[in-house]
C-alpha cells in the first residue's frame, strides 16, 4: 500500500488567522505530539481541550486505525523537510523552494488535521460538526502560534501527505463494519426486527451476546454494568466481525495470520488451568456488591484500565517523550511506529477472537453443564465487551505499545529518570463503556480516574490483569493477549519494513521486563494477582 508518487491533488487552501488559543504549547511539547493528542481525542469525539461527546466516541479498532493514518501522514510531510528518513509511508517529495524554521511543524499540523476530516465519521446529521469546528480551531491557532502563513509550502505539503494516506486507505476493508451472533442467539422483536439475546445455547465454551450493552451504571463503581433497572441483561451483537479481514499497516496479511498462529491455544473446559482461572475470576472479578478478594486497589486498576487503551499508551508515549525532550523529527518516528503497532495488533487480536470464538466469564460461570444459562446470577464489575473472550484485545493493545517504547526509548522508564507520571482520562468518558469508572477516593484510596505508574512494563502488566479484576477476561484470555501483543510489535521492529522502525531492537531488560522471553514466567510467579497459573 506504500505510493512514493505525488498524485494529482485539489489543495484548499484553510485561512490561518490568530484565533483564540485552546492550548498553550509548552517546552516539552512540539507539534507532533500536540497533534497526537488532539488525534487519539478526535476519535472519542472531543470537542475542545476538556470537552466531548461521549456518545460518539469510537472504540479502540477505528481509533487505531485512524490514528495510525495520521502518524503516518504526519511522518511523510516532516521527512519531505527534514529528510531523517529515506523511505516514506504514502508520500515522498523534494523538499519545496520557500521552506522556513517552521515549514516541518506547520505540515505536521496540517497533515494531521487533513486527514482527521478525512477519516472521521460525517454523518448527514452533521452530529460530527463540534469535533470538526474545534479542529479547525485548532489548526488556525497552531499556525498563528508557529507565525505561518497560508503560503507557507509546509501547508501544501501537509494537505498531499494526508491526501496520499487516506487514498491509500481507503480500500483497506474497514469500511463495512459487520457484526457476529451465533444463530442460537437470534430473536424476533415485537417490532419484527432480528435483534441478540443471551439466552441462546451455541454450545459449551462458545461466545454468545452478554452483557454487552450499557445497561445502568453502577453508583458505587460510575461504570456501566450491563444490565437495566430491573437487573435484565442487556445483550449486544459482537461487533467488528470484519476486522480482522482489514488490511495491516506495518505487517502483511500472510505475516497477520502467522502470528495469530502463534497465539496459545484456548483453555479445555474442565481443566486444571480452566477450573484455576475460573475460580479466579469469580472471585476477583465480581460486581460492586460483591468484591470477593479483589482489593481496593485492584478494583482501582479494573477501572481506570477500563478505558480504551490507546488512550493511556499515547499518553504514556507523550510523557516519555516530553521527558527526553525529543525533537520533531524524533516524534514523528516515534509516533508513526506506536501507531502502526497498536493498529495492528487490534487487527490480529480481532482475527484471533474470532477464530476461537472462546466464551465469556459472564457466561461461563452461569452456564448450567449443557452452556446453557438460565440466570444471570454471578455479574462482572462492569459491562463486557461484545466480543469473544480469546484473544484478550485489550492485553494486546497495552502489550504492543509497552514494547515498542521500551524498544524506542531503549528503557523500561517512562520518565527518563524513573520517577513516576499520573496517567489521566478524558472526563466526557467518564463512567461510559470507552473510559473509567469513578468511585470514592475515601473508600477506594483513589477515585479509579487517574493511576500512577513509572515504566512501560507496568502499565502493561496492570493494564492486563485489570480485565481480570473487572470480571471481563480469564487469566489466558490476558496472557494470550499480551503475547500476540508482544509478537506484533516484534516483528515490526525485526523485520525492518516499516521506515518509523528502522534502527530499532527489542529491548530485553532482565526477568521482570514481560517481553516474549519472561512474560509467561512472571504471570505463572505471580499467578495470586495475574489469575494466570500455567499447569
Amino acid at each position: 500500500m506504500k505510493n512514493n508518487t505525488a498524485t494529482p491533488l485539489r489543495l484548499t487552501t484553510l485561512t490561518v488567522a490568530i484565533a483564540a488559543s485552546l492550548f498553550t504549547v509548552s517546552a516539552t511539547a512540539d507539534t507532533v505530539t500536540d497533534w497526537n493528542k488532539y488525534t487519539v481525542w478526535a476519535t472519542k469525539a472531543a470537542t475542545s481541550l476538556t470537552t466531548g461527546t461521549a456518545s460518539l466516541a469510537q472504540n479502540s479498532n477505528v481509533a487505531t486505525r485512524i490514528e495510525a493514518i495520521e502518524a503516518r501522514a504526519v511522518f511523510d510531510a516532516v521527512n519531505v523537510f527534514d529528510h531523517f528518513s529515506p523511505t516514506s509511508y504514502y508520500y515522498n517529495a523534494a523538499a519545496p523552494t520557500g521552506a522556513t524554521a517552521k515549514s516541518a511543524a506547520a505540515a505536521a499540523a496540517q497533515a494531521a488535521h487533513d486527514v482527521l476530516l478525512g477519516a472521521l465519521p460525517n454523518p448527514a446529521s452533521g452530529s460530527w460538526n463540534p469535533t470538526r469546528d474545534w479542529l479547525n480551531t485548532q489548526l488556525a491557532s497552531d499556525l498563528a502560534a508557529l507565525g505561518v502563513t497560508a503560503a507557507d509550502p509546509g501547508i501544501a505539503v501537509g494537505q498531499a501527505a494526508a491526501a496520499a494516506a487516506l487514498a491509500a486507505r481507503a480500500e483497506d476493508f474497514s469500511a463495512i463494519r459487520t457484526t457476529y451472533t451465533p444463530s442460537s442467539n437470534l430473536s424476533v422483536s415485537t417490532t419484527n426486527t432480528v435483534i441478540p439475546n443471551a439466552t441462546g445455547n451455541p454450545g459449551i465454551g462458545l461466545w454468545r451476546p452478554s452483557n454487552g450493552a450499557a445497561g445502568v451504571n453502577d453508583p458505587i463503581t460510575g461504570a456501566p454494568t450491563g444490565f437495566d433497572a430491573s437487573g435484565a441483561i442487556q445483550a449486544a451483537a459482537g461487533i467488528d466481525f470484519n476486522w480482522k479481514n482489514v488490511t495491516p499497516f506495518s505487517l502483511t496479511t500472510v505475516k497477520k495470520q502467522l502470528l495469530v498462529a502463534t497465539v496459545p491455544p484456548a483453555l479445555t473446559i474442565g481443566s486444571d488451568e480452566y477450573n484455576a482461572e475460573l475460580d479466579f475470576v469469580k472471585t476477583h472479578g465480581q460486581d460492586s456488591a460483591n468484591p470477593g478478594n479483589r482489593s481496593h486497589d485492584q478494583t482501582l486498576q479494573a477501572l481506570f484500565y477500563k478505558s480504551d487503551a490507546e488512550l493511556f499508551v499515547n499518553e504514556a508515549a507523550r510523557l516519555a517523550s516530553a521527558s527526553r525532550n525529543l525533537t520533531l523529527d524524533q516524534n514523528a518516528k516515534l509516533f508513526a511506529v506506536l501507531a502502526n503497532a497498536l493498529a495492528d495488533a487490534r487487527i490480529a487480536a480481532f482475527q484471533s477472537k474470532y477464530d476461537l470464538t472462546f466464551w465469556r466469564p459472564i457466561t461461563a460461570l452461569n452456564a448450567n453443564p449443557d452452556g446453557s444459562v438460565s440466570t444471570y446470577t454471578w455479574k462482572p464489575l462492569a459491562t463486557t465487551p461484545s466480543h469473544p473472550s480469546n484473544t484478550g484485545g485489550h492485553s494486546a493493545t497495552g502489550a504492543a505499545g509497552a514494547e515498542i517504547l521500551r524498544a524506542f526509548f531503549k528503557s523500561d522508564n517512562i520518565q527518563k529518570n524513573g520517577t513516576p507520571v499520573t496517567l489521566t482520562t478524558l472526563p466526557w468518558l467518564i463512567g461510559t463503556n470507552n473510559g473509567t469508572g469513578q468511585v470514592d477516593p475515601l473508600v477506594f484510596g483513589g477515585d479509579a480516574t487517574t493511576r500512577t505508574v513509572s515504566s512501560f512494563s507496568k502499565l502493561q502488566l496492570e493494564n492486563g490483569r485489570s480485565r481480570i479484576y473487572l470480571g471481563v477476561h480469564f487469566g489466558n484470555d490476558d496472557y494470550q493477549g499480551q503475547t500476540l501483543g508482544l509478537t506484533v510489535a516484534d516483528a515490526i521492529i525485526n523485520t525492518k519494513t516499516d521506515p518509523a522502525a528502522a534502527g530499532l531492537s527489542v529491548f530485553w531488560g532482565n526477568a521482570n521486563t514481560p517481553n516474549n522471553k519472561y512474560l509467561k514466567a512472571i504471570l505463572t510467579a505471580n499467578s495470586a494477582t495475574s489469575g494466570f497459573f500455567g499447569l
